[in-house]
């Protein structure tokens, strides 16, 4: 049955279940999207979001990065820009707090 469901289909069973407490479910039905139709860019927004919104930054950067790539000419890519040198700094200065706290 889920072979015979559109991106936007899934991608709105995904937001269904998805919250930040369980989103495994979610994740995954993004990733298989993203998996059979890469050009499907709401998948790459809401997979983003929900690795950020769980705190696994370095996932949500990959997630990020192949949207830039693939979307150029996308109206969030500012926006990802922005939010991108906003995590770095994070993980940044959340590295140097580690190190220095050893």
């Amino acid at each position: 049955m889920i072979d015979t469901l559109t991106p936007l289909e899934l991608n709105k069973i995904a937001v269904g279940y998805y919250t930040p407490s369980n989103s495994f479910l979610a994740i995954a039905l993004w990733e298989l999207i993203i998996k059979y139709s890469p050009s499907f860019s709401e998948a790459y927004i809401s997979l983003r979001t929900a690795y950020a919104k769980r705190g696994d930054y370095k996932e949500a950067l990959i997630i990020w990065n192949k949207f830039i790539d693939l979307f150029q000419d996308h109206p969030k890519v500012y926006e990802v820009r922005v939010w991108m040198k906003d995590v770095e700094g994070k993980m940044r200065s959340k590295g140097a707090n580690n190190t220095n706290s050893k």
